[in-house]
């Protein structure tokens, strides 16, 4: 078999295996996306509080963040959840939808204030 085959092979067995995985979705601050095959539609509205460790600094306590979002279904029903990184909970469930907060970016930094982060949100979202 040649080379171009095996990789070929290779790809397909790896789309094969990852295609029935939900994909993460990362949103920017102030912005909304829907979430694929759901007709819900999540927005990033904002960090109510930011108290993780800098990256760049050993700290005793890993701090926690959170994050607001806003979900709104196909029926036109709304829904405000607050998620946090290490704190509780850091999921949700909303209709058919679980939204699980990955992380928030960007980690933070000694040297760049929160008021000064331009944050984006990863959520890892499925239907149970």
């Amino acid at each position: 078999m040649n080379r171009a085959a095996v990789i070929l092979g290779v790809a397909l067995s790896l789309a094969c295996a990852t295609g029935n995985r939900n994909p993460d979705l990362v949103i920017d601050i102030g912005n909304s996306m829907i979430a694929p095959g759901t007709g819900f539609t999540i927005m990033f509205k904002e960090v109510p509080g930011d108290s993780r460790c800098p990256t760049d600094v050993t700290c005793v306590q890993a701090g926690n963040a959170q994050v607001l979002l806003e979900v709104k279904g196909v029926d036109g029903s709304q829904r405000t959840v607050l998620l946090n990184t290490t704190e509780g909970p850091s999921e949700v469930t909303v209709g058919k939808l679980l939204i699980h907060l990955v992380r928030l970016d960007p980690q933070p930094l000694s040297s760049v204030p929160a008021s000064a982060r331009k944050y984006s949100v990863v959520l890892h979202v499925t239907q149970p």
